[in-house]
């Protein structure tokens, strides 16, 4: 996967952090997939 953009941002100080991030390929089901596996994630969205 081609990592086009990513940005990290938070609400405020000791809330939780949100990462956005943007890549060139269309087909990441197996890199979502293994993302989702990450311990202590929230949530895991994918945008087409």
């Amino acid at each position: 996967i081609n990592i086009a953009q990513m940005n990290v941002t938070r609400e405020k100080a000791g809330e939780k952090a949100i990462m956005i991030i943007e890549v060139d390929s269309r087909n990441c089901d197996e890199a979502i997939e293994e993302i989702r596996k990450i311990p202590h994630l929230h949530n895991v969205n994918f945008f087409k």
